[in-house]
């Protein structure tokens, strides 16, 4: 009853209903922004909001992901020479 299907089809289920859910909550606020940004621009209004997927997760910037990826290079160049080095000792 608990063997490796059961988890692997327990993970697919539980990742389907986050997706589901994710895709609910950015549809409904989607809307609810649109009928926001309508209304305020029937009345004169000019409003700009940002959506809810751009909160919830922000965009990075190149530079800062091109620097971690620098310094992530840097770490594993580090390591693999320790690692050769302790090899030849």
């Amino acid at each position: 009853m608990y063997g490796r299907g059961y988890v692997i089809d327990h993970c697919i289920a539980s990742m389907r209903t986050r997706y589901k859910e994710k895709a609910y909550k950015t549809y409904i606020t989607d809307v609810l922004k649109l009928i926001t940004e309508m209304y305020s621009t029937a009345h004169g209004g000019n409003l700009t909001l940002p959506r809810y997927v751009d909160i919830e997760k922000p965009q990075e910037d190149e530079t800062t992901a091109t620097e971690k990826a620098k310094e992530e290079a840097e770490e594993i160049k580090t390591r693999i020479f320790t690692k050769l080095k302790a090899l030849g000792e």
